[in-house]
């Protein structure tokens, strides 16, 4: 991936949902896999902790379950 190529949203969304206790190597064999470095990385996971959905564009957020009841 070259320098100003921008990260796959699939990507930036398990970056954003990472768990803090992945195991020690993964952020670098996600990176090698990805073509990303761990700084892109850790400033992907860094903006989606503080902007939280807004950091992963082009995700998706399934829309609210109608709570009606359809059988009246």
């Amino acid at each position: 991936m070259s320098r100003n190529e921008p990260v796959d949203p699939r990507v930036r969304l398990a970056i954003a949902w990472w768990p803090d206790d992945a195991p020690r190597g993964a952020v670098t064999t996600l990176g090698a896999e990805q073509e990303i470095s761990r700084k892109t990385f850790y400033a992907l996971r860094a903006r989606a902790r503080a902007e939280g959905q807004a950091a992963v564009p082009g995700a998706q957020v399934p829309p609210p379950q109608d709570q009606s009841d359809s059988s009246e």
